[in-house]
């Protein structure tokens, strides 16, 4: 008999300083990629739904490699999904 699993699925903003421009953002299939201003700075805003804890922590470890600064993460309520 298979077992039931539920995994939490979330959707998360993070906001990076500076501007990703389109061919490094192209690397982040499924996020929503934006970009604001205020002043001097500019910020890369990604958006990024149905995202679990390994695709997350992927996200974050090309972030690094880019050497890219992380200011701000945000996360929604999680959606439970269940697999067998």
């Amino acid at each position: 008999m298979a077992r039931n699993h539920t995994q939490d699925i979330s959707t998360y903003r993070i906001v990076l300083g500076g501007y990703i421009q389109k061919p490094w953002s192209d690397w982040i299939e499924g996020v929503n990629v934006k970009w604001s201003s205020i002043g001097d700075s500019t910020f890369t805003l990604l958006e990024c739904p149905a995202m679990d804890q390994a695709a997350l922590h992927g996200l974050f470890a090309r972030i690094r490699d880019l050497n890219l600064t992380l200011y701000f993460v945000e996360r929604s309520e999680p959606i439970e999904r269940s697999s067998s």
